[in-house]
């Protein structure tokens, strides 16, 4: 049961804080890691990936990732994908020891209903979910999620005594792999795990 609350939560908030830079939003530097809760836990973004730090919240543990070539405005090919980290507050932390349970919980109709942005597990599609010493991936489509962005790729594992959960997303329907968000997601993981070596 406390493995599904603080699920329940993180993934609430790490869902509801998206917005996406607009005109005139062009930061002067890329920035590729960033330290959220205090500085607790810091985040380092995929290679071509920078953090848009005017759409994070540090105090409330959550950074949004996106291809630097579009946070920069410059041309070049990207993908279409964005991706968010959110950090739960201290004794979250809900993988390490769980992780075959959090895994089958995923699959079953109250963790879907969980990574459904509408609450209702009927939405959620095509949950394939595995787990590895101290990770948990997920890749699923939500059919309730307003912004119609397809499938959606996460991943969570603890640092500090906190939950972090990692999510891929495709901008636009179709628009990302399976096997490009894998690697991303993969490449998230690695790249935030290293950075946090305690």
């Amino acid at each position: 049961m406390r493995l599904a609350i603080a699920l329940a939560g993180l993934v609430a908030l790490s869902g509801c804080q998206i917005s996406l830079p607009g005109p005139g939003d062009t930061p002067t530097r890329e920035v590729r890691e960033i330290g959220l809760r205090g500085g607790r836990v810091t985040v380092a973004a995929p290679e071509g990936y920078c953090v848009d730090t005017a759409s994070s919240n540090r105090s409330q543990g959550f950074a949004l990732i996106v291809p630097c070539d579009r946070l920069m405005k410059r041309a070049g090919r990207s993908d279409d994908a964005i991706l968010t980290v959110q950090v739960g507050r201290p004794g979250s932390a809900a993988v390490s020891g769980s992780e075959t349970d959090l895994a089958r919980l995923l699959t079953e109709p109250s963790g879907r209903s969980i990574l459904a942005r509408s609450g209702d597990a009927s939405r959620v599609r095509n949950v394939d979910a595995s787990s590895a010493p101290g990770v948990v991936t997920v890749w699923f489509t939500d059919m309730s999620d307003p912004l119609g962005q397809g499938a959606t790729h996460r991943a969570f594992f603890d640092i500090d005594g906190r939950l972090v959960t990692l999510s891929v997303r495709g901008l636009i329907a179709d628009g990302l792999s399976k096997s490009r968000s894998d690697a991303l997601l993969d490449e998230l993981t690695a790249a935030t795990l290293s950075a946090n070596p305690g």
